[in-house]
C-alpha cells in the first residue's frame, strides 16, 4: 500500500494542529480556518469564512496586524509579532502570529498563511516578573541597601549603583562596577577593619552548611575621606559537590545609628555625672544645715532661723528627690534600650541569624522604653499627632494576593499547607491599603504561629473571600492550638489590649486590627473550629455601600 505523500496529508494535519490555522489574502479576508483557530475565535469555522482579520483584532492593536502583514508583503521572509485578539464572545486575549506568504496554485495572486497562538499566560508571567524586578528594585532603593556579590571563580566582587552611593562616589568614578577583593578593601574599609573581612569570606568558604549566613558590621571610608559604619549580610552559594562558588550580600549605611548610640551613650554619661554631683552638693548642703539647726536651737532667733532652714530644706529634698526620682527613671528605660540592643548584637555575633519575630518584639520594646523616657521629660506634650488614613478605591483581591506573597515563604517554611479562595468578580472596596494589609498580615501570622505544636501534615492555613450581601468578608482559618472557647464569646476580651496567647506576645495585634475595622466600618470576630483551630473573620462594605453612606 503505497504511503500517501506528506503535502497530501497537510489539509489534515492542519486541521487538527494544536494551533491555529489561518488561510488569507493579502487585504486580510480568511479564507480558511483550522478546528483550533475557530476555538480560539470562539466561533465556527463557517462563520469566519470571507471575514476580515481586522474584525477580530481590538482597536489598538490595528495597526501592529497592518504592519506586521507589510513587513511580510515586503521581505518575502517569514514575520512575528504578538497582539490583542478580541473574540466573537467579546473577551480578548494575547495572541503571537506567525506569518509566511504562500502564492496561490491558481495564479489568484498571495495568500498569508498565518499561526495563531494564545500567549496570555507567558505574557502574564513576564509580566508578574517585570513587577517582581521592579518591586525588589524599589525595595532596595527605598531601603538603601548596596547589593553585591563575589564570584570565586573570577575572584571579582560586582555591585550594584546604591553600593556606590553608600560610599558616597560612583562606579564610574572608581573605573566600574567589578572590583578585586584587594581593591575593595583597600579603597572603601577603614584599615583597623581590614582583616575582619577576609577572615568572615574564611569562615563562609569553609562552612558546610549549604544556607551560611552572616551580619558583621564595620568601618569604611566615604570617598571624601570621612570615617563611616556599614552594616553587611551576606550568604553562601554551593554547586552539587560542596564547592563554594559565589558569595551574595547588601551592605546598608548605619553610620547616623552608630552616631545615634554614641550621643546617648555620651548623654547617658554625662548625666549620671551630672547626677553626681548633684547627690554630693545636696549632701553637703544637708550637712551644712543640720549643723545651723543645732547651733540656733537655743534661741528664737535660731529656731525661727531653724524653720525657715527647715522649709528651704524641705524644698531642696523635693527637688533633690525629684532629680533622683527622675535620673532613676530614665536610666532604667535607657539602660534598658542599651541592654536590648547590646542583646540583639550578641545574638547576631552567636546564631548569625536573627528571627524576624523576634526583632520585631525587640525594636517595639525600644520604641517603647524611648517613648517612656521622651514622656517624662515632656509629659504634657503630645509626642506625634496620628495621620489620617488614605482611603482608595481598592481591588481586595489584589491585597490579599500581595500579603500572601509577602508571607508565602514563612508559611512554605513552616509546613503549612496555604490554600487560597477568591470570588471572582469581587466588588471594589474604599479603604486604606496598608491598614487593610496590617490586619491580614497580623492574623495570617497569627495562625502561623499557632500551628507550631499541630503536626507537619495537618498544617493548613485557607484564606477565603467572598461578598456577603453589600459587605466583603475575608476569613482567615487555621489548625492551630486554638483560642479558649470562654474567650470566643467574649470579644471584648479576646480583642482587647493586651490579651495574648503567645509567652512573648504584647497583646496589641487583635485590639489594633479590629479598631482598623471599625474604622472602616465593618466588624471582626472569631469563630473555633469544629475539628481543630480557629477561624478570623473581618468584613468591609463594598466602594457602593460605601458611598451609600
Amino acid at each position: 500500500m503505497e504511503r500517501p505523500s506528506p503535502r497530501a496529508l497537510y489539509p489534515e494535519l492542519c486541521e487538527f494542529s494544536p494551533v491555529g490555522c489561518l488561510t488569507i489574502t493579502e487585504s486580510g479576508i480568511i479564507l480558511g480556518a483550522n478546528r483550533m483557530a475557530a476555538a480560539l475565535l470562539r466561533a465556527s469555522s463557517d462563520a469566519l469564512m470571507d471575514r476580515p482579520l481586522l474584525d477580530f483584532i481590538v482597536s489598538e492593536d490595528e495597526e501592529v496586524y497592518r504592519a506586521h502583514v507589510a513587513r511580510l508583503l515586503e521581505t518575502g521572509a517569514p514575520q512575528s509579532c504578538e497582539l490583542r485578539i478580541a473574540t466573537e464572545e467579546h473577551d480578548s486575549f494575547w495572541a503571537g502570529l506567525k506569518s509566511i506568504v504562500l502564492d496561490a496554485s491558481d495564479g489568484s495572486g498571495k495568500r498569508i498563511r498565518t499561526v495563531l497562538s494564545d500567549v496570555s499566560q507567558r505574557r502574564q508571567v513576564e509580566e508578574t516578573l517585570r513587577a517582581h524586578e521592579a518591586q525588589l528594585g524599589n525595595a532596595m532603593t527605598i531601603a538603601k541597601l548596596g547589593y553585591w556579590e563575589y564570584d570565586f571563580d573570577e575572584d571579582l566582587f560586582t555591585f550594584n549603583d546604591h553600593f556606590y552611593d553608600i560610599f558616597r562616589t560612583t562606579a564610574e568614578a572608581v573605573g566600574g562596577y567589578k572590583m578585586t577583593p584587594e581593591d575593595y578593601a583597600n579603597r572603601f574599609i577603614h584599615p583597623d577593619d581590614r582583616c575582619l573581612v577576609p577572615q568572615e569570606m574564611k569562615n563562609a568558604i569553609e562552612a558546610t552548611d549549604p544556607g551560611f549566613s552572616r551580619t558583621l558590621e564595620h568601618r569604611i571610608l566615604f570617598a571624601d575621606g570621612e570615617v563611616g559604619h556599614i552594616a553587611v549580610r551576606f550568604f553562601i552559594v554551593k554547586d552539587e559537590h560542596g564547592r563554594t562558588i559565589k558569595t551574595y550580600g547588601a551592605n546598608q549605611d548605619i553610620t547616623d545609628r552608630k552616631r545615634a548610640e554614641e550621643a546617648l551613650r555620651q548623654a547617658r554619661d554625662e548625666l549620671e555625672q551630672r547626677v553626681e554631683e548633684r547627690t554630693e552638693e545636696l549632701v553637703t548642703v544637708n550637712a551644712r544645715l543640720r549643723d545651723e539647726i543645732a547651733e540656733r536651737q537655743r534661741s528664737e532667733e535660731r529656731e525661727r532661723q531653724l524653720q525657715s532652714n527647715l522649709a528651704h530644706v524641705d524644698r531642696l529634698t523635693t527637688v533633690g528627690e525629684m532629680a533622683s526620682g527622675l535620673a532613676h527613671e530614665l536610666n532604667q528605660p535607657l539602660g534598658a534600650i542599651v541592654l536590648r540592643a547590646e542583646g540583639l548584637i550578641h545574638r547576631f555575633h552567636d546564631q548569625g541569624e536573627l528571627p524576624n519575630e523576634l526583632l520585631l518584639e525587640s525594636l517595639a520594646f525600644l520604641a517603647d522604653q524611648a517613648h517612656r523616657s521622651g514622656d517624662l521629660v515632656r509629659r504634657m506634650r503630645q509626642f506625634a499627632k496620628r495621620a489620617e488614613p488614605q482611603r482608595t478605591i481598592l481591588c481586595l483581591a489584589d491585597v490579599i494576593a500581595e500579603v500572601v506573597g509577602l508571607l508565602e515563604n514563612a508559611i512554605h517554611d513552616a509546613g503549612i499547607t496555604l490554600r487560597v479562595d477568591v470570588a471572582p468578580s469581587l466588588p471594589p472596596v474604599f479603604a486604606d491599603k496598608i491598614l487593610l494589609q496590617q490586619v491580614l498580615v497580623n492574623l495570617m501570622r497569627n495562625a502561623v504561629e499557632a500551628m507550631e505544636t499541630t503536626l507537619v501534615g495537618q498544617r493548613r492555613l485557607d484564606v477565603r473571600a467572598r461578598t456577603n450581601g453589600e459587605m466583603l468578608e475575608v476569613s482567615v482559618r487555621d489548625t492551630g492550638c486554638g483560642i479558649p472557647v470562654e474567650k470566643a464569646g467574649c470579644p471584648d476580651d479576646l480583642f482587647g489590649t493586651f490579651f495574648s496567647t503567645k509567652i512573648e506576645g504584647m497583646g496589641m495585634g487583635l485590639s489594633i486590627g479590629r479598631s482598623i475595622i471599625d474604622s472602616h466600618g465593618g466588624r471582626i470576630w472569631a469563630t473555633p473550629n469544629p475539628e481543630q483551630g480557629t477561624t478570623f473573620t473581618f468584613t468591609v462594605p463594598s466602594a457602593a455601600q460605601k458611598q451609600k453612606r
